[in-house]
């Protein structure tokens, strides 16, 4: 498998290897069960990483604040050039308090809120439960996600804080989109997505590439996903070129030229990962130089 589709869905699965840990930790050391994640985590693409089970790293560049009463279940941090860092809590309040409480203590000391869905690429709807995007300093710096979910009758809010310590981190900005945005089958289950672009002058409008990234949960064929996308595709304006597969894969090349007159060349792979219902999906656009 190419380590580059097993990194894209990294974030999609340290938060349940952490919860585990987290559990197996309140009963007692299972530090064998710890080295496994650390073990996963780093086949995953991601150099020596940090697990720290109900606690916070302690080197953040900057401070996260967490609600009174909150439990800290744990949290895991990257060792790249540019840390990643995820902290999961459990808030007995509902999803709006708990945002609420982050819009007030992060835009009080500084930080400005961005829209956190970008409207290109494959497109998460968060239907489980709301989320807030904030930037350290005015869309550029650190940003800080921040996802509650809907607890059950009785149950503690799941609440995820994405930290990313980048500090060119990108924003979406809807004047510089080049992929389209994309939505999955009716009753079919995405489980994580992303947008990524590169720029050649920070601060400018010149983007060199962008990539998106999603996981989905379904029955469907590598090939019948690729006909659904295709679709939204030649929808946008994008010219489709060769495209092949096999039973496992479905690709596609593709050319659009955006607003401004420039001309990109694309590609739409999906495959099946492991041996579920899994299919991992990724749309690349890059500037014909």
């Amino acid at each position: 498998m190419d380590r580059q589709y097993l990194k894209s869905v990294a974030l999609l699965i340290v938060p349940l290897l952490l919860m585990l840990v987290a559990v197996a930790c309140g009963r007692s050391a299972d530090t064998k069960l710890t080295a496994l994640v650390d073990r996963v985590v780093y086949q995953l693409g991601f150099t020596e990483p940090e697990i720290l089970p109900g606690e916070l790293p302690r080197d953040l560049l900057v401070d996260i604040p967490v609600p009174d009463g909150a439990e800290v279940l744990g949290s895991l941090a990257t060792s790249d050039e540019h840390r990643y860092v995820q902290v999961f809590l459990d808030v007995f309040a509902q999803p709006e308090e708990v945002l609420e409480f982050y819009h007030q203590s992060l835009t009080e000391a500084g930080w400005v809120e961005v829209d956190p869905l970008p409207s290109s690429g494959f497109i998460l709807l968060y239907d489980a439960g709301p989320c807030r995007m904030f930037s350290r300093y005015e869309g550029e710096g650190p940003s800080l996600t921040i996802c509650a979910l809907l607890p059950e009758e009785g149950e503690p809010a799941e609440v995820y804080l994405y930290l990313d310590e980048n500090p060119e981190i990108y924003i979406p900005d809807p004047s510089q989109e080049v992929l389209p945005g994309l939505v999955p089958p009716e009753g079919v289950t995405q489980q994580g997505g992303n947008l990524n672009c590169r720029q050649s002058r920070w601060g400018s409008v010149s983007l060199d590439s962008c990539y998106s990234d999603a996981l989905l949960e379904t029955r469907l064929a590598p090939s019948e996903l690729h006909t659904h996308y295709q679709d939204q595709l030649l929808e946008a304006g994008w010219q489709l070129g060769e495209q092949g597969g096999n039973g496992t894969l479905a690709w596609s090349t593709w050319t659009v030229t955006d607003d401004q007159e420039n001309e990109w060349v694309g590609s739409l792979t999906i495959h099946m990962y492991g041996e579920g219902n899994w299919r991992i999906l990724h749309l690349q656009a890059d500037l014909v130089s």
